[in-house]
């Protein structure tokens, strides 16, 4: 077959649009390279210029919407600085992350399915954490240890935002993100808020 879809980012997006498609007729570990690249209207060899197979494809996709939610937090993280208060920071940071899954809402099922999958969202939550805990400290405070142990608010609200995010997609996003968003932030300010102090 002669490829129809040329370029880069042509091809990245033509594939892409392929999997979503195939992915809701099959299980992803049943779609083959040859009907991807047929779907995708590009040429087996052109899918193996661009990745070694399509578990390699479906990992570096795993990978850059990650990136893409950590470089989100981060920037609205810079963005809001420490002097906006908890509930305004969280706001800024949770549409930042919204957003990015609104914009791969059709992909980020597919890519939580599966053995791979379950690792996938295991390490978005794990991610979370990490950035929620820079968060407290951008907002110079901590978790008082004495009411909750720290890793467990992070768990909660990590596991809890990511779990809710899910939710949502599956009942096919039916709040707009602004409206999500206003949600997450009441239900994680007020969950964190009796566990912070300003840091001394």
């Amino acid at each position: 077959m002669r490829d129809v879809v040329r370029g880069p980012g042509r091809v990245e997006a033509a594939l892409r649009d392929a999997l979503i498609e195939l992915g809701a007729e099959s299980d992803v570990d049943r779609i083959t390279v040859a009907a991807l690249a047929r779907r995708a209207r590009v040429g087996r060899t052109t899918f193996y210029r661009h990745h070694a197979d399509l578990g390699a494809y479906v990992a570096s996709l795993r990978e850059r919407v990650l990136d893409e939610l950590c470089a989100a937090f981060r920037a609205a993280q810079r963005e809001a600085g420490r002097d906006a208060g908890l509930y305004p920071v969280l706001t800024l940071r949770i549409g930042a992350l919204l957003a990015v899954v609104e914009e791969h809402a059709e992909l980020l099922p597919l890519l939580c399915r599966g053995a791979a999958g379950t690792g996938f969202r295991r390490r978005c939550r794990r991610s979370l954490r990490g950035l929620l805990a820079d968060d407290f400290a951008v907002l110079g405070a901590r978790v008082d240890a004495a009411y909750c142990p720290p890793e467990y608010l992070l768990a909660f609200l990590s596991h809890a935002f990511v779990g809710t995010v899910a939710t949502w997609l599956r009942n096919g996003r039916p709040e707009p993100v602004e409206e999500l968003t206003f949600y997450l932030t009441a239900l994680m300010s007020g969950s964190t808020a009796e566990f912070l102090e300003p840091r001394g």
